[in-house]
């Protein structure tokens, strides 16, 4: 099997499928958009195309789609099927178009994006709503997909409601890196909780919130992620802030946390959230987390993204979940819920490709 893969920006469920490819033999043409480190086609038996444009700090994701979508397109008469994310596979889908065109839907619907942070924040999250060029660049392609992967049936409700084809649907979680993270093998020694809270610095992931419940609840938490808006953190007396850590390093770092923390606005299926869950931390998030749907196994806690007062309350129950962490992690022993490895994640998804090849 051969695929041809647009991928704008470096993401884990995308290499896990080139990685699973290459691990059957399979030759795969990776188009990369600018500033994509060469880590991102590791395990890439053929990597072509490959164009490299200048970078921003600042909407970096937007850029490369953009790069992406405005491309050459590419035609590739041996592949299989083409696979393409959102905002950079219009062309590639067109050039393409008898092939079977798969979209990787590792967002929610951008219409419903762009909603949810109105109703939530009013003008205030305007730098942070997906531009207009890039909402009606993903329209175009959800209709030109013939099958759209999504991380959570959150995210199906969404496209459905907005009105993408049903039977275009299909759910596919993602996996973990169970073997990097999993649950510290001793108990505890620290005085007080630490909270950890992985992700963008943004108001889609609930920071102005968590600043407030941090401080109320009279609880520190460590943020780890790059800053899309610094000011949010100006003022939060109880929030560190560190940045984005290699994979290595971060699964060291919720080894030593004593719980998890994600009150998002809107997420598909917040990756550091099972992340967290392998490494057998409580959780604690907010329906609008697609993630929360396999979390059945796992100490998960569910706050509304509107109501600090649940959010602090939950904060508080920290400490008292620290006292059956021992008992927790033996019985979580990195296996809840749904979610399975990266070779299983990929297991599911070649079955759903080979189900409509």
């Amino acid at each position: 099997m051969r695929p041809l893969i647009t991928l704008p920006y470096r993401e884990r469920a995308a290499q896990a499928i080139v990685n699973g490819h290459a691990s059957l033999g399979h030759d795969v043409t990776v188009i990369e958009a600018a500033g994509i480190r060469a880590a991102a086609a590791r395990g890439i038996r053929k990597v072509s195309h490959v164009s490299r444009s200048p970078g921003t700090h600042l909407n970096a994701m937007h850029l490369a789609k953009r790069i992406t979508h405005g491309s050459r397109p590419i035609t590739d008469p041996t592949a299989d099927y083409i696979l393409g994310f959102p905002g950079a596979c219009e062309q590639v889908f067109r050039a393409n178009d008898s092939k079977l065109r798969v979209m990787h839907a590792v967002d929610t619907h951008p219409v419903e994006h762009n909603d949810r942070l109105r109703s939530t924040y009013g003008r205030a999250a305007r730098s942070e709503e997906y531009p207009k060029w890039l909402v009606a660049a993903i329209e175009r392609e959800l209709e030109l997909a013939d099958l759209i992967l999504v991380p959570s049936q959150l995210v199906r409700g969404a496209m459905e409601n907005h009105g993408v084809d049903p039977s275009k649907l299909v759910v596919c979680p993602y996996g973990v890196d169970t073997s990097l993270f999993r649950p510290r093998s001793s108990d505890s020694q620290s005085k007080s909780a630490r909270v950890a809270f992985v992700g963008q610095v943004s108001r889609r992931k609930g920071i102005p919130m968590l600043a407030v419940a941090a401080a109320a609840a009279n609880v520190d938490i460590t943020v780890v992620g790059n800053a899309f808006e610094p000011s949010l953190l100006r003022d939060a007396s109880r929030i560190r802030h560190l940045r984005a850590m290699s994979h290595t390093a971060l699964a060291a770092f919720l080894r030593e946390q004593d719980a998890f923390v994600l009150p998002s606005v809107e997420d598909a299926c917040a990756l550091s959230t099972l992340e967290a869950a392998s490494s057998g931390l409580p959780i604690i998030t907010t329906p609008e987390n697609g993630a929360a749907e396999v979390l059945n196994g796992a100490t998960l806690e569910l706050v509304s993204s509107t109501k600090v007062d649940e959010l602090v309350h939950a904060l508080r129950q920290v400490q008292a979940l620290r006292a059956d962490e021992a008992e927790r992690n033996r019985a979580l022993n990195v296996e809840f819920g749904n979610v399975d490895d990266w070779s299983g994640y990929f297991d599911r998804y070649i079955s759903i490709i080979n189900g409509r090849l």
